[in-house]
Parts: structure tokens; C-alpha cells; sequence
């Protein structure tokens, strides 16, 4: 059976060092640092106390839409991030760097989970591959650290957690021309869903993937 956990059951942080780090803050600004001192990154748990301004910032990100308020405008992004690290199924984490070693929080990039087919969740703009059991991803770099890796390097973490916290699938849609991010997917062993196409908000094509972690 699908196992569930609750949003403060995985208190973690992890670190390495990344070669070639940009520096950023919560609302997506930043320079380069391409010196040999670098900064590690980081990653921590999100908490419902992100939900205001990180989560949605992330999500406009994943979702191509210039705003946070256009982002709530958006029926089909709202479930997304609203009210996050309340419910049942929430888990997610940031990946993070410290800018001159203070304590200065510089997010690059987030990931999380929810349960969108359940707790009344799911609107008229979700496909059928919206299911009760298996949490839909979320997943957003912040555009000026795009090309570095920093992706790849999430995902990944986020991963080896989930599986490490019994979640045995997880989902998502995402954008057919959005190639760097379908392939990101592939590589980290997400596959389609067979006849899973729908139009997305903007007359484009979405694709739904998923991946087996047990």
C-alpha cells in the first residue's frame, strides 16, 4: 500500500560542495561567483512557513507565469501551493546557498509533493492521471541558476528521501516543449504515461510522467 508521511516527520539538512555556484535571494535577483572558493549547497525541508512567499515564487517559476498574483489567478496552480505543509502528503525541500558563509539564506531552486486528487484538491482542469495515492511533483530553478546542474542535483536529493520515507510513486505533468525539463525527468528514470496528453492553459501540450520508487 501506499505509504503516507506527514509534513514534520523528516527533519534533515545536507550539503555538498557545487564548483560553480550563483548567488540569488527569494525573489529570483543574482550574480555570479565563479571563484574557487565556492559556496555549498544546501538543502533544507520547506515548511508551511515558506508557503507565502518561497512556494508561490517557485511555482510561478514551474508554471512559465510572470507573477506570484498571476500565479493565483491560475485555477490549476492553486492546489499546488496553497495552505502547503498543512495537509497530509506535504513534503518538499529547497536547495540552498549561503552567501561569504553567513547565515543569509540564498534559494536556488525547490521541490515538493502533494496529494492534489484528495481533501478536495483537484479542480475541472486536472486529466484523469490525477490520482488520490500518488502525490503530484513540483519542481522550479530559480532562472538565473539554470544550466548549472542545480536541477539534476535536487531532484536527485529529493528522491533518495522520498524513497527513504516509503513513498513508492510519484507524478507529473509537464510541458511536451519544455525539452530540458522532460529530459531531466527521463534521466532521473521518470517515464510517460501512455495516452496521458492534454491541452495546458495556454494551448500548448502536457504529457504526465511518473516514476516507481519502490
Amino acid at each position: 500500500s501506499y505509504l503516507l508521511f506527514a509534513a514534520t516527520c523528516i527533519p534533515y539538512t545536507h550539503s555538498f560542495t557545487q564548483n560553480s555556484i550563483q548567488k540569488i535571494d527569494a525573489h529570483g535577483g543574482g550574480t555570479m561567483n565563479n571563484n574557487d572558493d565556492a559556496p555549498h549547497l544546501f538543502f533544507r525541508r520547506l515548511t508551511a512557513a515558506d508557503q507565502d512567499v518561497l512556494i508561490w515564487q517557485l511555482l510561478s517559476y514551474a508554471a512559465h507565469e510572470p507573477s506570484v498574483e498571476a500565479t493565483k489567478s491560475q485555477e490549476c496552480c492553486i492546489p499546488y501551493a496553497q495552505d502547503f505543509g498543512t495537509r497530509r502528503g506535504d513534503f518538499g525541500i529547497l536547495a540552498t546557498a549561503h552567501e561569504n558563509n553567513n547565515d543569509k539564506e540564498l534559494v536556488l531552486g525547490g521541490a515538493w509533493i502533494r496529494l492534489l486528487g484528495t481533501q478536495g484538491m483537484a479542480t475541472t482542469a486536472y486529466n484523469d492521471h490525477i490520482q488520490n495515492d500518488i502525490p503530484e511533483l513540483a519542481m522550479a530553478v530559480v532562472p538565473n541558476y539554470r544550466g548549472k546542474g542545480i536541477g539534476s542535483k535536487l531532484l536527485s536529493e529529493f528522491l533518495t528521501v522520498a524513497k527513504q520515507n516509503g513513498i513508492q510513486q510519484i507524478n507529473l505533468s509537464c510541458r511536451t516543449d519544455n525539452v530540458a525539463a522532460m529530459r531531466l525527468y527521463e534521466r532521473h528514470g521518470f517515464i510517460q504515461i501512455p495516452n496521458s496528453e492534454i491541452t495546458n492553459r495556454v494551448g500548448g501540450t502536457n504529457v504526465s510522467m511518473t516514476i516507481m520508487l519502490m
